[in-house]
């Protein structure tokens, strides 16, 4: 009877704990997804810079708020670049590249542990999937 007990007291912490690990594997899938995002709109904005020059003096459409608005390239020098907080600071070209390249490395490193971290919380989920039917099953 005491067995019974404490097997069942056993179940009932690998069911709290699949539980929790499922919702943190939930979060870092959430989690994985914006890092791919950002890292796509980081992509974007270093290929419009490495390739501004072939639009210089024409014209475009760029969007501003829920429209686009026609406008000419007039020049290429200087870029006004949001550096986060609400903040904007003027740079180069060269500059604003080597920026979001930066912001790239970061992303592709925080990309790289919430991945390390999702694969070593499914080898915990298989674990104790494992002994919950190893126990009877679910």
């Amino acid at each position: 009877m005491a067995n019974d007990t404490k097997s069942g007291k056993n179940r009932d912490e690998l069911l709290y704990l699949r539980d929790l690990y499922l919702n943190e594997y939930e979060m870092l899938s959430a989690e994985i997804n914006n890092y791919y995002m950002v890292k796509d709109y980081l992509d974007k904005t270093l290929d419009f810079l490495k390739n501004v020059d072939k639009l210089y003096k024409n014209n475009v459409w760029f969007p501003l708020f829920n429209l686009f608005v026609n406008a000419k390239i007039e020049s290429i020098d200087k870029f006004l670049v949001y550096v986060g907080g609400n903040y904007s600071i003027e740079m180069s070209r060269d500059k604003a590249i080597a920026f979001f390249e930066s912001r790239k490395k970061e992303v592709n490193e925080g990309l790289e542990m919430a991945s390390k971290e999702k694969n070593e919380l499914e080898k915990r989920l298989i674990s104790i999937e494992e002994q919950l039917h190893g126990e009877g099953g679910v």
